[in-house]
């Protein structure tokens, strides 16, 4: 069976949304798990509907001596819910490996969830050839969704009624769009057998609009603000990066040193440009089985003037089934400037003079393959820490910090498998909101029949995390901004799902938050906005191989 990876990348940006994707803190891969688990994944994630709800969704797979490999999923339920998830890798002999991947999500949603669509597209080209070695990557996510979701008072439950508190936006027919286009390439030419030249190209574009009725909002939002343009709020971020260097390699050692110019281009009611420069030494060792990498990179000019960051990774074998790996990061950098200074309806603000926040990360991963447990704990410490309070203003504090510590691990008992995931949190400042704890539970059960040719699993998995009082959506701006009223948390969602496979095609059918109506209706994801309903899903999942 491939191995799928369910990456969550998390930078300093992500950090004030820390609270509210999907608990989980630590990057990892599902090792060993087998795929129901991987879809229930999938479909959890999916609920996390204010959020870039798809970008965690990858499935990696190595080409090997195939000519190309196909992957199709597709999946579709109650409220036109859908999901479609392609990959197909393709070798050619002297063009080098083309990778490309589509995920795309959609719902009608309800009076009170978004009717959205969701797209993820990334393209990929390696090429080596003589003495050049090029590797291109284009991405491409598109966020596009009618704002329905929110409830101030659910207390009746009423849903022919208007009678109960909802949200602005559900009111003033509102829209949002997000989009991020990026495209990287990276050329390696070989002068010697040991030195290279190398050349850098990135460019990436943000674009993120909310549209609404900016005088019916008014009467909503205290804090609103009309423009003398149109009523819509709108940022635009660009960012170019190039640069040159040299590699130089032996058997045990890489070192790359590049030097790199960028242009940070803000546009808003206000408009800001900056060119800047800056280098970067990477270095990368290898001592038997033991992996070290390091990364160090400054700024001499331009936006992030001054600013600088490093990491140091190292993954060494415990013995011949067992790993530990130590990651370590340090970040001085400025936060994205439309968190600094914004102009639209809703609201104003300008905090340029803010001091750079300094952050720091460390995680410990222990793998005991044989066991079949992972172990992983990190924490982060922050200076500076930023952040939007109550009020919904950005602020800092002069310093924040977390750890975390998370347990994962398979039971098996013959055909039966009880997977099992933990995470708590502690050691939690106030400005950062998080579920002491949060907890995942499986039971699969695996079937042969008719000579193995059909392979049947059925599946349960629940998810559960601790009350606390997460982190509030402010539509407008797409922020999130502390707040002390409501409590979400304490409830469990319980999925269910059977899936049968005759060679390479397996066939699915799920319910989704099967306990919606059984134990109460505390079902929320972030304050105000509830869970997916529970719908009834049929899905396929279909690989071609060349």
């Amino acid at each position: 069976m491939a191995r799928a990876f369910f990456l969550l990348n998390f930078t300093w940006s992500d950090l004030k949304n820390i609270a509210t994707i999907v608990f989980i803190l630590l990057n990892f891969s599902l090792f060993d798990q087998i795929e129901a688990q991987h879809v229930f994944d999938i479909f959890r994630n999916q609920a996390k509907k204010h959020v870039s709800n798809l970008e965690g969704i990858a499935v990696d797979q190595t080409l090997d001596t195939l000519a190309s490999k196909t992957n199709l999923m597709y999946y579709f339920g109650s409220n036109e819910s859908q999901l479609l998830q392609i990959n197909h890798d393709q070798q050619f002999n002297k063009f080098g490996v083309v990778r490309f991947g589509h995920v795309m999500s959609a719902s009608d949603g309800t009076l009170i969830h978004d009717i959205f669509r969701t797209n993820h597209s990334r393209l990929q080209h390696q090429l080596e050839e003589g003495r050049v070695s090029n590797n291109l990557s284009v991405t491409y996510f598109t966020d596009g969704r009618k704002l329905n979701g929110g409830l101030l008072s659910d207390s009746l439950f009423q849903f022919t009624s208007l009678d109960q508190e909802f949200l602005p936006v559900n009111l003033s027919d509102n829209s949002s769009n997000y989009k991020r286009f990026n495209v990287r390439d990276t050329l390696l030419v070989r002068v010697h057998d040991r030195w290279f030249l190398s050349g850098l190209l990135d460019y990436s574009h943000v674009d993120r609009n909310y549209q609404g009725n900016g005088i019916l909002d008014s009467t909503f939002y205290d804090t609103v603000y009309l423009s003398d343009g149109p009523f819509v709020d709108y940022f635009r971020n660009r960012n170019l990066k190039y640069g040159v260097g040299t590699r130089f390699v032996d058997s045990s050692m890489t070192l790359d040193v590049t030097a790199f110019v960028n242009n940070d281009y803000f546009y808003n009611l206000i408009r800001r440009n900056w060119y800047g420069a800056g280098a970067s030494v990477r270095l990368g060792v290898m001592l038997g089985k033991t992996q070290l990498k390091t990364l160090a990179e400054y700024h001499f000019s331009g936006y992030r003037k001054s600013g600088c960051s490093a990491s140091i990774s190292l993954n060494a074998p415990v013995d011949s089934l067992n790993r530990l790996k130590v990651e370590f990061s340090s970040t001085l950098l400025p936060v994205e400037y439309n968190l600094l200074a914004y102009s639209g309806n809703h609201f104003v603000w300008n905090m340029e003079n803010m001091t750079f926040p300094w952050t720091n990360t460390l995680n410990v991963a222990y793998n005991d393959s044989v066991r079949k447990l992972d172990v992983v704990i990190g924490g982060m410490y922050a200076q500076n820490y930023f952040f939007f309070d109550t009020s919904m203003v950005a602020s800092q504090v002069e310093s924040a910090h977390f750890a975390s510590l998370s347990l994962r691990k398979r039971f098996s008992l013959r055909n039966l498998y009880f997977p099992i995931r933990l995470t708590t949190n502690f050691g939690k400042s106030e400005q950062i909101r998080l579920p002491t704890i949060n907890a995942t539970a499986g039971v699969f059960v695996g079937m042969r029949l008719f000579k193995a040719n059909l392979k049947v699993d059925f599946g349960a998995q629940c998810n559960w995390f601790s009350k606390y009082f997460a982190n509030q959506f402010e539509p407008s701006t797409g922020n999130v901004y502390l707040q002390n009223n409501s409590e979400i948390g304490a409830f469990p969602f319980v999925d269910l799902m059977l899936r049968s496979t005759v060679k390479n095609a397996s066939f699915y059918v799920m319910m989704t938050h099967v306990n919606e109506n059984l134990t109460g209706r505390n079902y929320y994801i972030r304050p105000n906005y509830l869970e997916l309903a529970s719908r009834f899903i049929f899905g396929i999942n279909w690989q071609f191989l060349n």
